[in-house]
């Protein structure tokens, strides 16, 4: 019994204290103002209700994991450089205080890797090789393509000589 709607994270229609439990996930730096979203969620979780906040972060990371960095970075500059809000990833410590704003009480805060995986598995390349080919393609009006070109370059090559982890996540776990 779910139904999805979709609006203003900044100003959700939902009554104050409508949820039991609040998740986000990967999207704070995809957001203008990720202190005014943060506000909201805590504004619509019930007193006593959960929070579950996960963001992959940018530093200490294994050199297979630096190249989901500097690709996600790469996205990011050439989302911005279409006006399509993406920025940076957080570092750890950025996450740290931004959530740290919240009054959680019974803070956890955990980080996730899964380096499992073989980093240069040939699907997994070929599947960030069709991204990067999309993105590629949005390149071509851009006022800086050649700089952006040269980012997706080097991502291409980082896959081929380093290879690829996911970037370690944050994941904050609380309770209002």
């Amino acid at each position: 019994n779910i139904s999805f709607q979709q609006m203003d994270a900044q100003q959700m229609t939902f009554a104050d204290a409508s949820f039991d439990t609040v998740t986000i996930s990967n999207s704070l730096h995809h957001m203008d103002d990720p202190r005014l979203i943060l506000a909201e969620i805590w504004r619509v979780l019930k007193p006593g209700g959960r929070v579950v906040i996960t963001e992959m972060y940018r530093d200490n990371q294994t050199e297979e994991q630096l190249t989901h960095v500097y690709m996600h970075h790469f996205w990011a500059a050439a989302d911005s450089a279409r006006h399509v809000t993406h920025n940076e990833t957080y570092t750890r410590a950025e996450l740290s205080a931004l959530v740290g704003e919240l009054e959680i009480d019974k803070l956890t805060l955990l980080d996730y890797a899964n380096l499992e995986s073989d980093p240069k598995d040939s699907k997994l390349i070929d599947m960030l090789n069709s991204r990067l080919d999309m993105y590629k393609e949005r390149l071509q009006d851009l006022p800086n393509k050649d700089e952006l070109q040269k980012q997706l370059d080097m991502c291409r090559q980082r896959l081929v000589d380093t290879g690829f982890h996911g970037a370690t996540s944050l994941i904050v776990v609380g309770q209002k």
